[in-house]
């Protein structure tokens, strides 16, 4: 019995230390690992009281390079900004009565130009008045403080037009402006919706972001915006003639919107059928002219004989401020 008790006596005692020794263990790796992460601790501890020690940012060194930065950049940006300004139009300070003046000679230069180039002109006084009618009428007078916006645009309308005599459109139907004096910027709504824009029917594309600022550029301004719409008679070579003159022009102009329809039908009769009826008895005598006609007088659809389209442009007019 009493060997039995010191048996159980040796292995209690005996579990009782492999606990003390394995916490013994534990204890001494634990505080092995305290030490190091203590010695790190300190390490960034003192790193960081290093930065906290120097000298605030900015240094005298970094001060200099950020001014020679900035002088740099602001060089570049008057550099960008005198060469989109050069198609900018001047702002004219003219009396409302010098305006109207101008208006009119500009629209008879334009008509001769016109008359030379061979292109068309809708025989309406308010197709060809750039929605600048009650002008020409002469029974009111612009506001004076709307002639300087109204000469900047009466500049583009004549580089517009100028444009389309190059070109070789075959009709100009309408040129129209944003009437700013009869509604003011106030108004929110896309370009098309303006007073005189709105007249241009055709629009196909809605952008309420397009109306954030109009001209002349303000002093806090990098840039304003001045809608105009037109309206031609042209051939599709034409028109794309008139697209790659707008992106090349003097002025920075963008097409918000371009519609296109047909002035007739792609297929048409032979010209030297034109006479004759569309009847049985006609039959031979159709035949025959046929066949008496040259390949030039049977063709009934091709490039030669290309139908004319009517296109309506929205565009866009960015004017840049001189610096």
């Amino acid at each position: 019995m009493k060997t039995r008790k010191a048996i159980v006596v040796g292995l209690v005692f005996a579990v009782v230390a492999g606990m003390l020794i394995g916490a013994a263990v534990l204890l001494v790796r634990g505080t092995g690992e305290l030490a190091r992460a203590q010695t790190a601790l300190d390490s960034k501890r003192r790193e960081y009281d290093s930065y906290y020690g120097r000298k605030p940012f900015p240094s005298a060194d970094n001060v200099s390079v950020e001014k020679r930065n900035l002088a740099d950049e602001k060089g570049w940006l008057k550099n960008i900004l005198a060469a989109a300004a050069e198609g900018t139009p001047e702002v004219q300070e003219n009396t409302p009565s010098t305006f109207v003046r101008q208006l009119v000679e500009i629209k008879a230069q334009l008509k001769d130009a016109a008359a030379r180039s061979r292109v068309a002109l809708q025989p309406s006084p308010d197709a060809f008045s750039f929605s600048f009618q009650r002008y020409f009428e002469g029974s009111v007078l612009p506001d004076k403080d709307h002639v300087a916006m109204m000469s900047q645009q009466l500049a583009i309308v004549e580089g517009l037009c100028r444009l389309l005599f190059r070109c070789g459109v075959l009709s100009i139907d309408a040129v129209a402006r944003d009437e700013f004096e009869s509604v003011r910027a106030t108004v929110q709504g896309p370009g098309e919706d303006r007073p005189g824009i709105r007249a241009l029917a055709g629009a196909s594309q809605r952008d309420g972001a397009l109306v954030n600022r109009m001209g002349p550029v303000s002093d806090h301004q990098l840039y304003a915006r001045m809608y105009f719409g037109l309206r031609f008679k042209s051939t599709e070579d034409t028109l794309w003639r008139v697209l790659n003159e707008l992106a090349a022009h003097e002025v920075f102009c963008v097409v918000n919107s371009v519609s296109v329809e047909k002035d007739g039908q792609d297929i048409r009769s032979p010209r030297g059928l034109a006479g004759l009826a569309a009847t049985d008895a006609d039959v031979p005598a159709a035949t025959v002219a046929l066949r008496e006609m040259s390949r030039q007088e049977r063709q009934v659809t091709g490039k030669e004989i290309e139908t004319p389209v009517v296109v309506t442009l929205h565009i866009s007019a960015y004017l840049f401020k001189v610096p």
